[in-house]
């Protein structure tokens, strides 16, 4: 390809030699088949030159699915035309994390002619500890955790001559990305643009149709004007959540007779205060269909309990979430006690963590993967929380404490695609051929207990092992 190929902003990133680059441009500009070529460019030169670690790259994208289109659409295109592939392929990384056990990351991978190799990955951070090479962090503001993702990747080009490229449409006026889209070092080479300019730069847009179709002006100052404007909005917009709403949803008839559907569980628990939720969802080719949705308010654990024991008599359970927070962890213990046959995560609602929740539910409802009941108690319910940022640079999600909940709802349901996205389990267990019900234990007990458990082998208790994992 040749520079009367690109627009003249594309051609001045693929040209441009600065070893630390930001790119801040609106969405459908061309971006990620930029950086695809200039990587399979730079890529071509340091392999011509035998430079192993010059030619590797490691591509951080927000989620698997775009790690493998990025690849494959656009780098292995690329590589392929400058003839130097040697082998495209997909490996799976089991990922020691420090709060979450094992993880697995699926990669894919060019491996090039002097042993140098391009791999895209989902944006763990722990699965990018161990690299050395370039490194492109694409939608870097998008990601769940940006911060833990920046300390696993800088390292990883703190060798001379490496480079590193971060692009991401703005979110919001704080956090990781805001500071260095915004900040002032000279270390960096930035590249902004707005859609006005890249059509003025021959990019075939109608900026004024989109805007028309979009019907958000927040998302219209974000997505294509790439402002950093302040958060006050809603996290999921009525459009999102209408698109979603399905009449089939909510109805437990509507799951086959033969319990042949994979379901999904997630549970916000509450005893007095807020409405305790449970919420399950089935997997209808990809997209989680709710079958039906618990609401309880003043109500016994017991009773409560009773009501999980009816929804896993009539849905197959692959796996459930529930909020451990507080009183959850007894209610977490007793879950496992009673329902051992599929896996449950007990998911501590710190500020970090209830983003990656919201963001897992809200990339589920963008991408239409997602059918909610009708009504408009629930659709309240997932508008009333907001993205907020705190003092320190942080961004939280925050929701109205009021006689409608506290986005109980909206928690149930980011449970449940929480607990259907392949976040790993938390309890591994493998019976020894013993009756009844085995003694679950959570895995940080069990990680203490492992040497005296591997001991009772075949001796009538249930071993646990932290490699082994149940097939689901």
């Amino acid at each position: 390809m040749t520079d009367r190929h690109w627009h003249p902003y594309q051609s001045a990133l693929i040209g441009d030699p600065h070893p630390r680059i930001l790119a801040e441009w609106p969405r459908q500009s061309g971006k990620s088949m930029t950086i695809a070529f200039k990587i399979a460019a730079l890529a071509r030169q340091a392999d011509l030159a035998g430079d192993v670690d010059g030619s590797s790259w490691l591509i951080c994208s927000r989620s698997e699915a775009q790690a493998r289109q990025v690849m494959r659409r656009w780098v292995r295109t690329f590589c392929s035309a400058l003839q130097m592939v040697v082998e495209y392929g997909e490996r799976a990384m089991e990922v020691e994390t420090a709060d979450r056990g094992r993880v697995r990351v699926l990669a894919h991978e060019v491996h090039l002619p002097a042993g140098g190799r391009i791999t895209a990955i989902s944006g763990e951070p722990d699965a990018a500890r161990g690299f050395t090479g370039n490194v492109w962090v694409d939608e870097l503001a998008f990601h769940p955790r940006p911060r833990d993702l920046w300390r696993a990747i800088v390292p990883v080009t703190s060798k001379r001559g490496l480079r590193i490229i971060v692009t991401s449409t703005p979110r919001g006026n704080a956090g990781l990305w805001h500071e260095l889209a915004t900040g002032d070092e000279s270390t960096w080479s930035r590249h902004r643009l707005d859609i006005h300019q890249a059509v003025r730069q021959g990019l075939d847009q109608d900026p004024d149709a989109l805007r028309r179709t979009l019907k958000d002006e927040l998302a219209w100052r974000q997505e294509y004007l790439c402002e950093h404007v302040e958060y006050g909005g809603a996290w999921l917009s009525y459009e999102v959540i209408d698109a979603c709403q399905h009449p089939s949803a909510g109805d437990p008839d509507r799951y086959p007779e033969s319990h042949s559907g994979k379901c999904y569980w997630g549970w916000d628990v509450a005893r007095a205060r807020h409405f305790s939720v449970q919420a399950v969802a089935e997997d209808v080719a990809g997209c989680l269909v709710v079958r039906e949705m618990i609401e309880m308010t003043n109500t016994p654990y017991h009773v409560q309990h009773a009501r999980l024991d009816g929804l896993v008599q009539r849905f197959r359970m692959v796996r459930g979430a529930l909020d451990r927070t507080g009183l959850g962890d007894p209610v977490l213990e007793e879950v496992q006690r009673r329902h051992g046959a599929f896996g449950v995560d007990g998911v501590w609602f710190t500020a970090a963590q209830k983003l990656a929740l919201g963001t897992t539910l809200k990339n589920a409802m963008e991408e239409n993967r997602l059918r909610i009941p009708e009504g408009e108690t629930l659709r309240e319910d997932l508008h009333s929380v907001e993205l907020a940022g705190t003092r320190g640079g942080q961004m939280s999600l925050v929701a109205p404490d009021s006689e409608a909940g506290h986005a109980d709802r909206f928690w149930a349901l980011a449970l449940v695609a929480w607990a259907a996205s392949g976040q790993p389990e938390r309890f591994d267990y493998r019976p020894a051929g013993r009756a009844g019900r085995p003694d679950w234990q959570p895995r940080d007990v069990m990680e203490r207990r492992r040497s005296r458990l591997a001991e009772s082998r075949g001796g009538g208790r249930a071993n646990w092992s932290r490699d082994h994992r149940r097939a689901m």
